[in-house]
């Protein structure tokens, strides 16, 4: 119960005003380029498991999709649901996921299973909904990108691993508070995603569109510098 509602805490705070979506939204533009190529003319049933914002309805422009999400933050809920999303609210660390057997034809768990405590579960569930035949995206950090590789030799804090559930730490550089709970690598997610059962079929990459939200940083208001907004920008390297 402590880790529901720490959890439902720390994504309500991220989705709780226009400013934090904008944010996420150029932040994940790389990697919606390159999930886009993933699913062209794709048609069917799709989840969207922690959904966020379900900024993954961009992917599907035009086609035929029922999508549905799942997530525990309401406020990241109300923002899928307005964007035309089957909405409901699950803790993934508790509770399955609450759909039956072989149901969508695409299961999309993207920047999800490493904020969880059991991502074998999550992944086995993602298995269970999935029709024969279809298919799963899984998006992680990649703890031994070239990003990480430069900080930690330096002394910097890598991205991708926390120190602290909800405090923030002073003069650590790239210390944000996500809510990570697991690291991979390629070969990790590898192997994790074949003893669940499945087959590879395709790698690709992303790099975080850093000169993108360095222009939205100036543009900004100035009072949203003070709610530690910054740290968010530069941390994602897949």
């Amino acid at each position: 119960m402590m880790v529901e509602h720490l959890n439902k805490q720390l994504y309500d705070k991220q989705f709780e005003d226009d400013e934090w979506e904008l944010m996420y939204n150029i932040l994940v533009e790389e990697k919606l380029k390159k999930m886009k190529k993933l699913v062209a003319g794709f048609a069917g049933r799709v989840l969207d498991v922690g959904c966020g914002n379900c900024w993954t309805n961009q992917l599907f422009d035009g086609n035929q999709v029922e999508h549905f999400g799942i997530d525990i933050s309401d406020n990241a809920l109300k923002r899928a649901e307005k964007k035309g999303v089957t909405v409901k609210k699950v803790d993934l660390d508790s509770h399955p996921i609450p759909f039956e057997d072989h149901f969508f034809d695409l299961v999309v768990c993207s920047d999800i299973i490493e904020h969880t405590l059991y991502p074998e579960n999550v992944l086995k569930e993602a298995r269970r909904v999935l029709k024969e035949g279809g298919h799963v995206i899984v998006v992680v950090p990649n703890i031994a990108s070239w990003f990480n590789r430069i900080l930690l030799p330096l002394g910097f804090y890598p991205w991708g691993v926390e120190s602290t559930a909800t405090l923030e730490l002073g003069n650590v550089f790239f210390h944000w508070n996500t809510g990570h709970m697991r690291a991979y690598t390629k070969k990790s997610i590898t192997q994790l995603l074949e003893l669940i059962g499945f087959q590879i079929q395709h790698y690709c990459g992303a790099h975080l569109n850093v000169s993108g939200v360095i222009q939205q940083c100036i543009n900004l208001k100035q009072e949203l510098m003070g709610k530690q907004v910054l740290p968010f920008f530069c941390i994602e390297t897949v």
